[in-house]
């Protein structure tokens, strides 16, 4: 993807994201657009009623396939976070290498192993097996692309895992989702899942990442644990998920601590893709951050505001 191309997707992104400003409001996202809305609003009804399966194509013109409502997010907008979406258009170069952890359907790791083209690589990992055939699916055909049908957890074994189900698939979790809040999520299947651990996984893969996008819903903590080795051999760029309010507090706070005790810093990250420093906050409900290792911070400089 040349620059000017990216350009271009990053200007459709802003554009999108004036529609999804207006989430908390359903007239106003119809009086906006209404020829998205409307048509969008009868597909996600029948959706959690019946879930069912729809082709994309990507604002950067790849073909994607998944359920709805489990890509909703995808089809309406054309992105899950538009702020992460941007900062890897701005960041992510050709021949980077970039791991997508809790890769749900694909969306991250198909814009990435476009972004790192033909001499990079994209590693996916996704437990969930119904999600993964999705992804599986958005990955094929691409020579430089790996997916992994399980868990990044801190050892190699087998653990127990918690599934809500086609309407709620980005909730799911090693644990049970128990806070007032997740009152809405149905009853969960529990199935069994294989883990791996990030160190183990690059030493036998002979791989070392770039960047690194973990979104594992409460699990980012232990996931960090067992990536010693990476951390202090390959500093790469982390991408982190901060949410859950007071039911992830504890686990968004080791997060945190453990990165900068490796010495990494944290940044927040605009809407265009940039950074700003970081201070940490008692809880989060949701967000991403962007740890940098001072050794790496030369990449970063023309992103930091």
């Amino acid at each position: 993807m040349n620059p000017e191309q990216r350009s271009q997707l990053k200007s459709n992104i802003l554009k999108r994201y004036e529609l999804y400003k207006l989430q908390s409001s359903r007239l106003r996202r119809i009086l906006k657009d209404p020829l998205r809305t409307i048509p969008y609003f009868i597909m996600i009804w029948i959706a959690y009623k019946i879930p069912y399966k729809v082709r994309y194509v990507t604002l950067w013109g790849d073909k994607m396939s998944f359920y709805l409502p489990e890509g909703n997010a995808i089809y309406y907008y054309g992105f899950f976070e538009a702020n992460l979406t941007n900062f890897f258009i701005n960041f992510i170069k050709e021949g980077d290498i970039f791991f997508d952890i809790g890769a749900h359907v694909g969306f991250y790791s198909v814009l990435n192993n476009t972004l790192v083209g033909t001499k990079g690589q994209s590693h996916s990992f996704e437990p969930t097996p119904r999600t993964f055939s999705s992804l599986k699916e958005n990955m094929s055909g691409r020579e430089n692309a790996f997916i992994n049908n399980c868990a990044v957890m801190d050892s190699e074994t087998e653990i127990e895992f918690i599934d809500y189900g086609p309407k709620y698939s980005a909730f799911n979790t090693f644990k049970d989702r128990n806070s007032g809040e997740m009152a809405f999520l149905s009853k969960p299947e529990k199935i069994k899942v294989k883990t791996v651990s990030l160190d183990h996984y690059c030493a036998q893969n002979k791989v070392s990442p770039t960047l690194i996008k973990i979104d594992a819903e409460g699990a980012e903590h232990i996931i960090l644990k067992a990536m010693e080795r990476i951390l202090k051999e390959d500093k790469p760029i982390l991408s982190i998920e901060v949410a859950g309010g007071e039911e992830w507090k504890e686990n968004c706070h080791l997060s945190i601590d453990f990165l900068k005790n490796h010495g990494y810093e944290a940044f927040e990250i605009d809407t265009d893709g940039y950074l700003t420093p970081h201070t940490t906050q008692d809880s989060y409900s949701y967000d991403n951050l962007i740890f940098v290792h001072p050794n790496k911070m030369d990449r970063l400089k023309p992103l930091l505001k």
